[in-house]
């Protein structure tokens, strides 16, 4: 390699370097982008699943986050007890896994 690659090379390879407010704020950014591509309904069924999931571990002394797999199953279980839509309980689990 000539020393003028050399020194390209270099200086590409230093600026592909982030910090980690960089990394942070691409982070925002995605889940900025995340969060507008969702419909309005589905951002409000979202918040009704985030809100039902948060109430049922508070009221069974667990904490919402983070979501433990077998809290899940158990508020999974609850939920097709209460004869709740499977599309509903889908888009429930999905609001949790956001």
């Amino acid at each position: 390699m000539t020393e003028s690659e050399n020194a390209a090379h270099t200086t590409t390879a230093a600026h592909d370097l982030k910090t980690d407010a960089d990394i942070e704020a691409e982070e925002i950014l995605i889940a900025q982008h995340k969060a507008a591509a969702l419909a309005k309904n589905t951002q409000k069924t979202y918040g009704t699943g985030w809100r039902n999931w948060s109430k049922w571990a508070s009221d069974n002394g667990h904490t919402d986050l983070p979501a433990d797999p077998e809290h899940l199953q158990a508020w999974l279980i609850t939920m097709v007890r209460q004869k709740m839509k499977p599309t509903t309980i889908g888009t429930y689990l999905a609001a949790v896994g956001r």
